[in-house]
């Protein structure tokens, strides 16, 4: 799966925009390919898996909790107590 930042959204392989580069270089030919958004064509992050939230239903990229029953909230739907006061 791979994540756009830029328009916040997950995509398969097969759905990216595949941009294919050739050139010349000290006499050597060469080809790059990139695989891109294919919304912004900006480039995409490798991400092995996927979380939303159980509560609002985001996706969870950076700042979530995993619950000891599985569920995850994202930075937005949880909050941080201290018990010790």
């Amino acid at each position: 799966m791979y994540y756009c930042p830029d328009c916040n959204k997950v995509y398969e392989r097969d759905e990216l925009y595949k941009y294919c580069e050739r050139g010349e270089a000290w006499g050597s030919e060469y080809t790059t390919t990139e695989y891109l958004c294919p919304i912004c064509h900006d480039h995409v992050k490798c991400i092995d898996r996927v979380h939303y939230c159980d509560s609002c239903g985001q996706l969870c990229m950076y700042d979530y909790i995993e619950t000891n029953d599985g569920n995850h909230y994202c930075s937005d739907c949880y909050t941080t107590t201290d018990f010790i006061d």
